[in-house]
């Protein structure tokens, strides 16, 4: 993230007239200080979910559902936002911030991050990077785009948190969203110029076909079971088909009558059958979801659970 977007969210937080700004400039001093680092390349923060849990707070509260994350990943563990005592006033939130930059000034916190960082982004897209087939500086430089790209709602909650911003008021709420969403056009635009605007086409798909890809990967472990997993080839044919064919439910996609007849013509005759099961399986879990949520709705959840 360049220099301007930096500026812009310091001088979009100082505007809000809310106590301090001596800390937000303090974070952004430690960011810098990190990119001098030598055995650490920063692009705008450090900041992560997973270690952010190893700070002393009591058990976050949920997120407020006011700035989402890229495509179907995980929700955060422990966003800006949720650095405050469960059902509290925020109190802890201002803590948060102080904590986070002090720890900014640990080198092995600092390389931990980046470790952490590199490897989310390893997971998510490591399959894509295989697709691209293109050369080794190019993935690295995408791949560091793509830890800036989801740094940008984290530095914009973290600066906010230390403005002692309060994200659950609309009004900051929408400004915070814009700023975000201004912070990642910015990198998706060095992303294209990167990478290439066919490449960006199918970093795009790939990212909108993560419910598909996670069905596929699914029905893939079934198949290897039996000593008959799918083929790259396979794999990458039968996402398409279910994009084309299937329904998105939550974080996966629903496997039709025609998507088992396209499949056919990609699949051998066995693996066939085992998406046939796989199919009756997904329906027999839709229907247990929903007759359970009408037998409790209203009634509270059941004791035990």
């Amino acid at each position: 993230m360049n220099s301007n977007s930096k500026n812009y969210l310091i001088a979009f937080l100082a505007c809000t007239t809310l106590a301090g700004a001596g800390l937000a400039l303090q974070q952004r001093q430690l960011l810098a200080e990190a990119k001098a680092a030598p055995t650490l390349k920063v692009t705008q923060s450090n900041f992560s979910t997973r270690p952010a849990q190893a700070l002393t707070e009591p058990k976050p509260a949920p997120t407020p559902a006011a700035i989402q994350g890229d495509e179907a990943s995980p929700a955060p563990a422990a966003d800006a936002a949720d650095a405050r005592p469960a059902g509290g006033s925020g109190q802890g939130r201002g803590q948060w911030g102080a904590r986070m930059a002090e720890l900014m000034k640990d080198p092995e916190f600092v390389s931990a991050l980046k470790i952490e960082q590199e490897s989310r982004i390893e997971d998510r897209y490591g399959a894509f990077f295989k697709q691209l087939n293109l050369p080794a500086d190019k993935i690295a430089a995408l791949k560091s785009l793509l830890v800036e790209r989801d740094n940008a709602r984290r530095d914009v909650m973290a600066s906010a948190v230390a403005q002692k911003l309060d994200p659950r008021d609309p009004d900051t709420r929408n400004q915070l969203r814009e700023l975000t969403d201004q912070m990642q056009a910015e990198v998706d635009t060095n992303i294209k110029t990167t990478i290439g605007d066919t490449a960006y086409a199918q970093l795009e798909t790939y990212k909108a076909t993560q419910p598909q890809r996670s069905t596929i990967s699914d029905f893939n472990e079934k198949l290897s079971l039996n000593g008959q997993p799918l083929s790259d080839s396979q794999s990458q044919q039968l996402t398409r088909i279910l994009a084309e064919t299937g329904t998105v439910n939550g974080r996966n996609a629903v496997i039709t009558d025609q998507t088992i007849n396209l499949a056919q013509a990609v699949l051998m005759p066995a693996q066939v059958d085992t998406l046939k099961t796989f199919q009756k399986q997904q329906a027999a879990e839709q229907l247990i979801e929903s007759k359970t949520r009408g037998s409790f709705s209203g009634q509270g959840r059941p004791r035990g659970n």
